[in-house]
């Protein structure tokens, strides 16, 4: 009986092991008032208000399916504010190796990358978002798709 629950509890333990890895974010990706200067794939800021001015946060090399109980940084207007349906303007500074990392990136209107969306190319930037202007959601890297580009 021992034996079999011994195996029985190895067994689970594994399995954990297992998702954990599958689902864990790579090393080098993260959030912040600025990109990292070691992102790889990618790095999006987005700004409190047009003209990419005042509060800014930035995602690299990570999709963001829900951006509730991220805030602004910076220490100007719009710092300490929540991220999401709070973003007026955003830049796209694409990736440093163009054969390991996306071309676009979408910021979409709702969770879970559903809804109107706003896409911009490598290196492009929005100084007034259109489709989620102060209505975002979720943020991922990804080909091109039917948005609004900047």
């Amino acid at each position: 009986m021992r034996t079999a629950l011994k195996f029985k509890a190895i067994g689970v333990s594994a399995l954990a092991a297992t998702a954990a890895i599958s689902f864990a974010t790579p090393s080098f990706a993260g959030t912040g008032t600025n990109c990292s200067a070691t992102y790889k794939t990618g790095c999006i800021s987005l700004y409190y208000n047009s003209e990419y001015a005042n509060g800014k946060f930035s995602v690299w090399d990570q999709n963001i399916p829900d951006l509730a109980g991220y805030k602004f940084g910076g220490g100007s207007a719009g710092s300490g504010q929540a991220v999401k349906n709070n973003a007026a303007s955003a830049k796209f500074f694409g990736t440093k190796d163009t054969t390991i990392g996306w071309n676009y990136v979408k910021i979409h209107f709702n969770s879970n990358y559903g809804g109107p969306c706003d896409m911009m190319y490598r290196n492009h930037g929005a100084p007034k978002l259109i489709a989620t202007y102060n209505e975002n959601a979720s943020i991922v890297f990804d080909y091109e798709t039917k948005c609004h580009l900047f």
